[in-house]
């Protein structure tokens, strides 16, 4: 039986501000993970994610306006039809603007300390690891150090645990990161 490997599609390139905006809100991020492995209906999103279904109707439009889902089909379920999405792309990178009309990070790194405030004041099984460095640097060393980052986590995600996979039996957890690196 031969075997075909199939060559990943490159990311995305988000560099629209409602791109940003649409992955911005965490209800979001999860309907795009929930739709990385199978196409859902709105009703089907809303029990995998313990949500009323009204709920998700806002946020899969704006998923929609954004261009990062889209309909997959159209199907019959008794006298009504139901809309059944995909997700548009496999992996995606945030594209810095040419124009600098909005910071490109500033929607995730609010989302990560909002995360990190609510998991603080729970007080319930919370790990914590940060650091502020502000160090002179040549370009070649800033470069080195990106590249080393960027395998870095290229790993974490390649390792991390499949949507739908994690259980008490991984002990997998939900780890959120966060990196800013910038000049003066």
């Amino acid at each position: 039986m031969p075997y075909f490997f199939m060559e990943p599609k490159p990311p995305a390139k988000l560099n629209e501000p409602k791109q940003w905006k649409a992955i911005s809100h965490p209800l979001r991020r999860q309907i795009l993970s929930l739709l990385a492995t199978q196409n859902l209906t709105n009703e089907e999103l809303a029990t995998a994610m313990g949500v009323a279904s009204g709920k998700l109707y806002f946020h899969t439009k704006k998923l929609l306006d954004a261009g990062l889902i889209e309909l997959a089909e159209v199907r019959q379920k008794g006298p009504r039809q139901e809309k059944v999405y995909r997700r548009t792309f496999e992996d995606f990178r945030i594209e810095m603007v040419e124009d600098g009309s909005a910071p490109p990070l500033a929607h995730f790194i609010r989302n990560a300390l909002t995360n990190y405030e609510s998991k603080w004041a729970d007080g319930k099984d919370f790990a914590q690891y940060g650091f502020h460095l502000i160090y002179y640097h040549t370009p070649e060393r800033e470069k080195e150090f990106y590249d080393c980052l960027t395998q870095l986590m290229n790993d974490f995600r390649e390792t991390a645990i499949p949507d739908g996979q994690n259980d008490e039996a991984t002990g997998g957890r939900l780890i959120s990161l966060a990196a800013l690196m910038h000049t003066n």
